[in-house]
């Protein structure tokens, strides 16, 4: 038994462990997921750290998979990405924290999503608690008790029986399935291209220019992931609000991602050299025909690209 509540869950009944660098962590019981106790693993900053296990539990609780115990032990770290061992999944949310929502109003409508998904049928009533506060981005009951107050002020949520138990009204069911389609959850701008020595500089200035809107840049072999890559792809996609998609280099992947984000509905933003144009390297026909990010330099592209996200993606 833990000798202080478990960051992710609350509870103080889930089971502590030494590992193998001497560091102390927490198995919690109801997402499956080791956490280190160590400020040097999880972050030195105790609102970092805070932050770090909300953004956890609602990734765990958008992967019931993980919650059935059927994967393997899930080592949390938030120090770089090489801190894990053979045998071991990984989940590193330090690059996630952009993603952390910014306003009360904000944290108000991730967590009626999450409640959604946590409580996924209708008319099903809860009781805030420990275990629930991680997931309305909250510290503390009286806060879960706030968001969950103005949920009710939105006619998202019901009370019943007092403050303390609630359900999700119609309206709310209306508006996480709104949140779902638009992929408001995440500010993720999913990035397609040729990945070489040669890219550099265009993967940089992508990063760069999604960086200066706001948003975080999804780049595939930055990121790790267990199993097929095709499905990570997609499921990234799924949650981007965006897709930038360098044309380049030719680079047939970088055509299909685009196409498949188009027919999700996503903002797809196909970026060019210009002097690509008059290449053999020219830009397919169909692809050609849409609005481009025709750039010269990198320089160029930051400017050019971040007005075009400005302009275009809500």
């Amino acid at each position: 038994m833990a000798d202080r509540n478990c960051p992710i869950c609350g509870s103080n009944k889930c089971q502590t462990h030494t590992g193998d660098d001497g560091v102390e962590y927490v198995q919690c019981r109801t997402f499956d997921v080791s956490v280190g106790l160590d400020g040097s693993v999880l972050d030195s900053g105790p609102e970092t750290q805070a932050r770090l296990t909300e953004l956890v539990a609602e990734k765990l609780l958008m992967e019931p998979e993980r919650q059935r115990g059927g994967e393997k032990q899930v080592q949390v770290f938030g120090l770089g990405p090489d801190r894990h061992g053979a045998g071991e999944s990984y989940c590193d949310l330090t690059g996630q924290l952009r993603n952390y929502p910014a306003s009360f109003m904000d944290k108000a409508k991730r967590a009626l999503l999450n409640l959604s998904v946590r409580y996924p049928l209708y008319g099903v009533p809860f009781t805030v608690d420990d275990t629930e506060n991680k997931l309305l981005f909250c510290e503390t009951e009286e806060a879960a008790a706030g968001i969950c107050r103005i949920l009710c002020d939105l006619r998202y949520l019901k009370a019943l029986n007092g403050r303390s138990t609630y359900m999700i009204t119609a309206g709310g069911w209306k508006e996480a399935e709104t949140m779902q389609r638009e992929n408001t959850a995440v500010r993720q701008g999913f990035i397609a291209m040729s990945y070489g020595p040669g890219t550099e500089p265009i993967r940089e200035a992508f990063r760069t220019a999604i960086e200066s809107c706001g948003y975080f840049p999804c780049i595939i072999d930055e990121m790790e992931y267990n199993g097929q890559v095709v499905p990570e792809i997609f499921y990234e996609i799924g949650r981007s609000k965006f897709l930038v998609v360098d044309v380049t280099y030719p680079n047939f992947g970088a055509y299909y991602e685009a196409g498949y984000g188009q027919g999700m509905g996503k903002q797809v933003i196909v970026c060019c050299r210009e002097d690509t144009f008059g290449s053999a390297d020219r830009p397919h026909f169909d692809i050609a025909q849409k609005s481009m990010v025709v750039w010269r330099t990198t320089d160029d592209l930051v400017e050019r690209l971040a007005r075009r996200i400005e302009a275009t993606v809500k």
